[in-house]
């Protein structure tokens, strides 16, 4: 899975962070969501924002919307796991007009 993607400004989207691919050992699930986070944080002024964010026993997905074209963004998730391990994972939007 490639951790690029662009997004249009005006479009929501699902990201989804597979947890059980490569990152949990077998039988461990997740525990907790400790959250996500966008960096540049700039959803108060109309940059990329998390809408919703869902989880199971093995996956995180955050809804997200908006964001200013030209700018691009990391989008981080955290969870704790089973075997009270935390483990973060990022991916990167670019918005732009397409």
């Amino acid at each position: 899975m490639s951790n690029y993607f662009v997004k249009n400004p005006a479009s929501s989207l699902d990201y989804t962070f597979d947890w059980g691919f490569q990152f949990l050992d077998a039988g461990e699930t997740i525990a907790a969501d400790l959250g996500w986070r966008i960096e540049p944080d700039e959803a108060a002024t109309g940059g990329l924002a998390i809408d919703s964010a869902a989880l199971t026993a093995t996956a995180t997905t955050s809804v997200v919307s908006g964001g200013e074209p030209g700018k691009t963004y990391s989008i981080s998730s955290r969870i704790r796991t089973s075997a009270d391990r935390e483990i973060e994972r990022s991916l990167i939007v670019r918005v732009a007009n397409i």
